[in-house]
């Protein structure tokens, strides 16, 4: 019933200043007018091997939705201090 981003390029250098709690700005290429916020709801402690990084999974769950989101659109997002 609510919409959740999972980034799968967050490498282990890039993990470790991320937290549970942390407000993120999500923007999407498909929907370019569409800023959503979001916080970082889980962080996964084991990485995973992609082509010689480690990257980890992180859940970003959105305080809104979209009548334009779609499953499996490419989104960035910018994690917050």
């Amino acid at each position: 019933s609510a919409w959740k981003v999972e980034p799968t390029d967050l490498t282990e250098l890039d993990v470790v200043d991320i937290r549970v709690g942390q407000a993120v700005t999500v923007t999407l290429d498909a929907v370019r007018d569409l800023e959503l916020s979001g916080r970082v709801s889980q962080i996964n402690g084991q990485g995973i091997n992609q082509l010689g990084d480690i990257t980890y999974q992180v859940t970003i769950d959105l305080d809104q939705s979209d009548e334009r989101l779609r499953w499996n659109m490419t989104a960035y997002a910018a994690f917050g201090d």
